[in-house]
């Protein structure tokens, strides 16, 4: 049974705003164009495995979350997908790298060679039984009786190699291939005896929704660039040049004369991820190049959005999107 579903990372729409938003010859472009090549290989090895549990959908003794974020003492951990079943809890992160990999117990670290080149990464079995440590704590911090927690790492592309130097099998046996991730979880959760009653997995899963909290990066905090650098203004949905002008209530492109009634929604959602959740009457004004108080207030009436204050200081609260 899906309970959560998974969204595309804030990160890569925060990568892919900034890229709308940044000069063609800043110094960062080519640190976010990799990073986001990186962030949507692992997103679409994600959307591979949530392919391969939709079996599980109508099962109602195996609850999907997706991309949960929940809070520990100061800090967060994230999991990529877990399942919550009366048996177990099992974490599954996904890794999609291509290659030879090899896992180096000795050095808590593994390798990726491709095209002769070789490079390391820290070890995705150390990281998921991090998170196992985590949840179990967690579980603790809200007096929900303990299950067994389980951890695999999936391997998304299917030529992927696969070598250890670990002679540790029942390690190994965590790291699998795509393909293999149902007959893992049927082996791991089949043939055992119900350790929690349905109440307590209610109790857990409305735990496991309330407590989780949303990442929201931040181009300061990540990249080191300021909302300065942010180009402003609506950017024109077919030769993507910025700014398009306001005329009759629609947005006019003075390039490629291409006319749009909505195109600052794209404008408004690109603001909620490099900028602030929050916007103004007047902040509105000058990052949309608006003339008229009015048509600010149209449009902010538009979009039906929650606001609070009165009529000069109100603050109106974006949504990470604007139009579902």
């Amino acid at each position: 049974m899906l309970i959560k579903e998974r969204g595309i990372p804030p990160r890569i729409l925060m990568n892919e705003a900034l890229l709308n938003r940044l000069s063609n010859n800043h110094p960062m472009r080519y640190k976010i164009e990799e990073d986001l090549r990186k962030r949507f290989a692992g997103y679409k090895g994600e959307q591979q495995l949530d392919y391969h549990l939709e079996s599980l959908t109508h099962n109602k003794n195996v609850r999907v979350f997706h991309d949960l974020r929940l809070p520990l003492r100061d800090y967060y951990f994230q999991i990529d997908t877990l399942l919550l079943t009366p048996f177990c809890i099992l974490i599954i992160e996904v890794k999609s790298i291509a290659g030879t990999v090899t896992f180096f117990n000795e050095f808590n670290q593994y390798t990726r060679k491709i095209n002769n080149q070789e490079e390391g990464f820290s070890n995705p079995l150390s990281q998921a039984k991090r998170h196992q440590r985590q949840l179990r704590d967690w579980l603790t911090m809200y007096n929900i009786p303990s299950l067994p927690i389980d951890y695999l790492v999936v391997i998304s592309n299917p030529s992927t190699i696969i070598r250890t130097t670990n002679p540790n099998k029942r390690e190994l046996s965590k790291v699998i291939h795509l393909e293999d991730v149902m007959s893992k979880i049927i082996e791991v959760t089949s043939n055992k005896k119900e350790l929690v009653s349905q109440k307590i997995m209610n109790k857990m899963t409305k735990q496991l929704l309330k407590s989780n909290v949303q990442y929201k990066p931040s181009p300061e905090k990540t990249y080191n660039i300021s909302t300065h650098d942010i180009v402003t203004g609506v950017q024109c949905p077919e030769c993507l040049l910025i700014p398009m002008i306001r005329m009759r209530g629609k947005w006019k492109c003075s390039t490629c004369s291409t006319y749009s009634k909505d195109a600052h929604i794209r404008a408004l959602e690109d603001y909620y991820y490099l900028v602030s959740p929050e916007i103004t009457k007047k902040k509105l004004r000058s990052y949309l190049h608006l003339h008229s108080r009015r048509t600010a207030v149209d449009i902010l009436s538009s979009l039906k959005i929650e606001s609070e204050g009165d009529n000069r200081g109100r603050i109106y609260y974006l949504a990470p999107k604007l139009i579902q």
